[in-house]
């Protein structure tokens, strides 16, 4: 097997669905959306439905919020963490990759029909949200920021 390092420089932009985005909004290396944002108590409400714990590495955040009700997340549209604002145009809606064990690389679709049965949306399998900052550039997020959330209306 062979690695490769892959860097995109700040050049190498794709825009956002058009859908959900704002005009200029664009992401690089991610995949759909420049932010995931998962809520704790959701994954341990799905690890009890599977039967067993599940990794959030599973599911690929980049912002993980803790001290909501599991499935609070379905009703938020824009969130302020540390002062920084966040706009959340959708649910992140989830493939196959949620199967893979980050720690094993092993396979488990129970995982996957785990997440059709309980948090399927639209037609689709959904876990998290992708989310877009609305600020400006430089600023930073700790662990253990105060996180505030909007339902939409």
């Amino acid at each position: 097997l062979d690695a490769r390092l892959v860097y995109m420089d700040q050049a190498t932009q794709r825009d956002l669905d058009p859908r959900y985005a704002k005009a200029g909004e664009t992401v690089s290396f991610a995949d759909g959306y420049p932010y995931l944002i998962t809520n704790e108590a959701s994954r341990t409400a799905l690890a009890e439905h599977y039967g067993a714990p599940l990794d959030m590495l599973r599911f690929r955040p980049n912002i993980v919020v803790t001290g909501a009700e599991a499935y609070a997340e379905d009703e938020w549209t824009q969130m302020t963490l540390n002062g920084l604002s966040f706009r959340v145009p959708k649910p992140c809606a989830r493939c196959i990759i949620t199967t893979i064990d980050p720690a094993t690389g092993e396979k488990d679709p129970r995982v996957f029909r785990q997440l059709m049965k309980h948090r399927m949306r639209d037609k689709k399998i959904v876990f998290g949200l992708n989310a877009c900052y609305e600020g400006a550039p430089g600023n930073t997020l700790s662990v253990g920021d105060t996180v505030s959330t909007q339902p939409a209306t």
